[in-house]
C-alpha cells in the first residue's frame, strides 16, 4: 500500500500532528468552491463543496445553478491531506487562467491554461514539500472570454505518477458560513423540485424550452393512476393519502386532510375512486408461494443487494443509523399479481421511480415476489358504493392530484402562478401545520419544519430563477444520494453500506443459486469486488455510460458478479455529464479517426498474449476467446475495454492498478522508471507498449463489436 492509500486510512487526529490549518472536528471529506459572476451591478456568488479541484462548464452555461451563465471567476479552498513529508508537483490545467498557492506560497499561475499532459519541465516548475498532515490550498480560476471553461488539479510525487488530486485527500472546513448559505439554498431548490411545486403554481409565461435547461427534477412526476386499483390495496392506499410522512419519513407526498383518525373521510373516498381503476374487476385466488421459490427468492434478495436499500422482511434495523427502508408494509400495500411486474419494470407507471430496473428475468421476479409476500391472503375485490366513488373522484380532480399523477381525466384545480405568491410566502403550503381540529384546508402540507420554511421563503424570493438554470455536476451530487449509489459502491474513501452489512465485497465461493429458465449458474470462486464510484467520471466515456445507465436489456460487463447494475434510465442522460463535469471532463466530441495501422496492432496483440506478453488473456476474454487462468480473479472483456474507458483513464491504470483501485488484482507491469519486462519491444518504455495494447483493442472492438460510433477524440 502506497503512502497515500495508507493516509486515507489514518483517523484525521494523527494527520493533523503539528499544524492548526484546520479543527479536526470541523473537518469534512471534499473542497470549498467559491463562484462569483461579474456583473455590471454587482458580482454575485455562490459556495458549493466539490469533491475534486476540477471543473467543466460548457459554453453558454451556469457555472452553478445560482449563477447566470457567462463568465465567472472560482476559488477552491480547503486543505491537501498527506502522511508524509515530501515534495510533491502540481499541474494545472484545462481553459482559462489559474493559479495555486499551498500554505501561502504561490506554486504554479497560468494566464492560459493547456488542455494537456505535464512533461519534466512541468515537474520542476510546480515542484512544492508539503508537511505531513492538512496543507492549505488556493486554486483560483477565471474562466476564458469565450469558449468552454475548464479546470484540473494533479499532482505527482516519488511515490506516484501524475494523476487527478484524489477525493480523499481533499478536506474543507465544514462550519465555513458560505458552505452553511449554499447548501442552504440548495435544499430549499431540491425541496421544491421533489415537492412539484411547479406542478400547481406553474406560470403561463413559461415555454416548453425553459424546462430543457430548467433543474432535471421538475420534471418529476408521480405513480400513474391508470389501472391503480389492480396494482395497490384500497386501505393501503386511504392510509397513505392520510398521513404519507408517518408512513414513511422521507415521502415528498403532502398530507391533504387534517385529521387524527388513521384515515381520514376524503382519503377514503378518493382510495374508492382509486381502487375502481383497474383493468378488470377479477379477484385473485389466494396464493401459498412455493417453498423452493420462497427460498430462490430469499437468496436473489441478499445476491443482487436489494439488502443494502432494504431491510429483508422481519429484520431489525442495526443501529440507530440504519436507514434503510422496511418492507412490512407491502403486503398491505400491493395486489400479489402486480409486484412481478412492478419488479420487473419499475418505471413502467413512474418515470422517476428511486426502485431502478435490476434487469431481472421472469422468473426473478416471481421468485422475489413469492419472499417477499409470503402466505398472502386475497383480499376482496368489490367496488365501493357509486356515490363513494364520485365524490372521490371529485376531490382527485380538485385536489391537484392529476397535476402530478397521470390519469384517465384533467385536474379542475386552478392554483395560483408562483409569481403571484412571493408577497405572501407565510400562507398556503408554507404556512405552519394547521391544528388537528382545522376543518379541511385547502392547502398542502408537506411537513417542512421552521428552519425550512424560512429558507424556502427566502430562496423563493431571491433564487427562484436558479430552477430554470441547471449544472449536471450538482444533479450527478444529487442522484448519488438519492438513488443511494453508495450502498453499493465505494466512493471517495467510503465502504459501500452493504460491505459494512454483509462483508459482500471480498467474499470468495459464494454460493449462488441463481437457476431456472434461461438462466445460467456463474462460477462460485471468482472475486466479488464491485467497481469503486470514485474515478467513475473520469474512467468511462460518457456515449458509453449513457446507454448502459439506461437500457435494462444490455448485457453486464462483468456478468460474473452476484450484484447486478440496475438501469436508471430517466436520468441516464444528464447523470453520465454529471459524473464526467465532476471530474473536469467536457462532453465528447465528434472527431474523424485515423484508419488502425497493422503493426502495432500486431505489436498490442503479442503483449497481451500469454507466450511472449502481459499475459492479459488470463483474467480477461479477448472477444470470443474465453480466458485461460480465470480462477479466483476475472477482469472485463478485452473487446469492451476500447468503447468503455477514456484513454488518459486506461494510461494511468496500466501504469499502477492498486494507485486507483487499492484492492485491485490487476498486476503492475510498469516499475518506478517506467519500464516494463519486455525490454526488446518499443525499447522497454511502458507507455509506448500500453499505446500499441490501446490499438490493438481498438481492432478487438471493431472487430466483435461493431465499427467505431464514439465521439471522443484519442490522443
Amino acid at each position: 500500500m502506497n503512502r497515500a492509500h495508507l493516509a486515507a486510512l489514518l483517523p484525521i487526529s494523527l494527520l493533523l500532528a503539528g499544524t492548526d490549518v484546520l479543527s479536526a472536528e470541523n473537518l469534512r471529506r471534499g473542497i470549498i468552491c467559491e463562484f462569483v459572476a461579474p456583473t455590471t451591478a454587482d458580482s454575485r456568488s455562490d459556495t458549493r463543496v466539490a469533491r475534486l479541484i476540477a471543473l467543466a462548464v460548457g459554453t453558454d452555461r451556469p457555472p452553478t445553478p445560482l449563477l447566470p451563465a457567462g463568465g465567472f471567476r472560482a476559488c477552491f479552498e480547503g486543505s491537501i491531506q498527506v502522511e508524509f513529508t515530501d515534495d510533491y508537483a502540481f499541474f494545472l490545467r484545462g481553459r482559462g487562467s489559474a493559479s495555486l498557492t499551498i500554505t501561502g506560497n504561490t506554486v504554479l499561475e497560468s494566464k492560459q491554461l493547456e488542455n494537456r499532459a505535464p512533461t519534466p519541465e512541468d515537474v520542476a516548475a510546480g515542484t512544492i514539500e508539503l508537511e505531513s498532515g492538512h496543507n492549505a490550498v488556493r486554486v483560483e480560476f477565471v474562466s476564458p472570454a469565450a469558449g468552454d471553461a475548464q479546470v484540473q488539479l494533479l499532482w505527482s510525487s516519488f511515490d506516484f505518477r501524475w494523476e487527478p488530486v484524489p477525493p480523499m485527500a481533499l478536506f474543507h472546513d465544514s462550519t465555513d458560513e458560505r458552505v452553511t448559505a449554499g447548501s442552504a439554498k440548495r435544499e430549499s431548490r431540491r425541496l421544491v423540485a421533489n415537492g412539484r411545486c411547479l406542478r400547481c403554481h406553474i406560470s403561463a409565461d413559461h415555454a416548453e424550452s425553459d424546462f430543457q435547461q430548467a433543474m432535471p427534477e421538475l420534471a418529476l412526476d408521480a405513480p400513474a393512476f391508470d389501472a391503480i386499483g389492480g396494482r395497490l390495496h384500497e386501505e393501503w392506499m386511504a392510509r397513505w393519502i392520510t398521513h404519507p410522512q408517518k408512513m414513511r419519513p422521507d415521502a415528498s407526498m403532502p398530507r391533504l386532510f387534517p385529521t387524527t383518525a388513521d384515515v381520514a373521510p376524503q382519503a377514503r373516498d378518493i382510495a374508492a375512486y382509486l381502487a375502481s381503476l383497474r383493468d378488470r374487476l377479477v379477484a385473485p385466488n389466494a396464493t401459498t408461494p412455493r417453498r423452493l421459490e420462497v427460498e430462490r427468492g430469499k437468496k436473489l434478495f441478499d445476491q443482487l443487494g436489494c439488502t443494502a436499500c432494504h431491510r429483508a422482511p422481519n429484520e431489525k434495523a442495526q443501529g440507530a443509523d440504519d436507514n434503510r427502508m422496511a418492507l412490512e408494509h407491502l403486503s398491505s400495500k400491493w395486489r400479489r399479481p402486480a409486484l412481478p411486474a412492478y419488479l420487473l419494470d419499475p418505471y413502467r407507471h413512474y418515470r422517476w421511480s428511486r426502485m431502478p430496473n435490476f434487469r431481472l428475468s421472469t422468473n426473478e421476479a416471481h421468485a422475489l415476489a413469492d419472499y417477499l409476500l409470503p402466505e398472502t391472503a386475497a383480499q376482496p375485490i368489490s367496488p365501493a358504493p357509486q356515490d363513494q366513488r364520485d365524490r372521490g373522484k371529485a376531490l382527485v380532480l380538485a385536489a391537484g392530484c392529476l397535476n402530478c399523477h397521470s390519469g384517465p381525466s384533467r385536474t379542475t384545480l386552478q392554483a395560483p402562478a408562483w409569481q403571484s405568491m412571493l408577497s405572501h410566502l407565510d400562507q398556503g403550503c408554507l404556512q405552519a401545520e394547521p391544528g388537528e381540529a382545522t376543518p379541511t384546508s385547502r392547502h398542502p402540507f408537506f411537513g417542512f419544519n421552521a428552519g425550512e420554511r424560512t429558507n424556502l421563503r427566502v430562496f423563493l424570493q431571491q433564487d427562484h430563477a436558479s430552477l430554470w438554470r441547471h449544472s449536471a455536476e450538482e444533479f450527478a451530487a444529487r442522484q448519488i444520494e438519492e438513488m443511494r449509489c453508495t450502498a453499493c459502491h465505494y466512493l471517495d474513501g467510503r465502504p459501500d453500506r452493504w460491505s459494512e452489512l454483509r462483508g459482500v465485497a471480498m467474499s470468495l465461493g459464494e454460493l449462488l443459486a441463481v437457476q431456472g429458465q434461461g438462466e445460467t449458474k456463474p462460477p462460485t470462486s471468482l472475486l466479488q469486488l464491485r467497481p469503486h464510484l470514485t474515478w467513475t467520471g473520469e474512467k468511462l466515456r460518457q456515449e458509453w455510460l449513457q446507454p448502459f445507465l439506461a437500457d435494462a436489456t444490455l448485457r453486464p460487463v462483468r456478468p460474473w458478479l452476484t450484484a447486478r447494475m440496475p438501469a436508471f434510465p430517466t436520468r441516464a442522460t444528464v447523470l453520465s455529464r454529471g459524473l464526467a463535469a465532476q471530474h473536469g471532463i467536457e462532453p465528447p466530441r465528434t472527431s474523424t479517426r485515423r484508419a488502425l495501422d497493422s503493426e502495432p496492432v500486431l505489436l498490442g496483440e503479442r503483449l497481451v498474449s500469454a507466450t511472449r506478453g502481459f499475459n492479459c488473456v488470463a483474467c480477461h476474454d479477448a472477444g470470443p476467446e474465453r480466458a485461460v487462468g480465470a480462477f479466483d480473479v476475472k477482469g472485463p472483456n478485452l473487446m469492451l475495454t476500447f468503447s468503455r474507458l477514456r484513454r488518459p483513464f486506461f494510461d494511468r491504470w496500466m501504469l499502477n492498478p492498486n494507485r486507483v483501485v487499492p484492492e485491485a488484482r490487476m498486476p503492475q507491469f510498469a516499475d518506478d522508471e517506467g519500464r516494463s519486462p519486455f525490454g526488446d519491444i518499443l525499447e522497454g518504455d511502458a507507455r509506448r507498449q500500453f499505446a500499441v495494447i490501446w490499438q490493438y483493442l481498438r481492432s478487438l472492438h471493431e472487430k466483435h463489436v461493431g465499427p467505431n460510433r464514439t465521439k471522443e477524440e484519442e490522443k
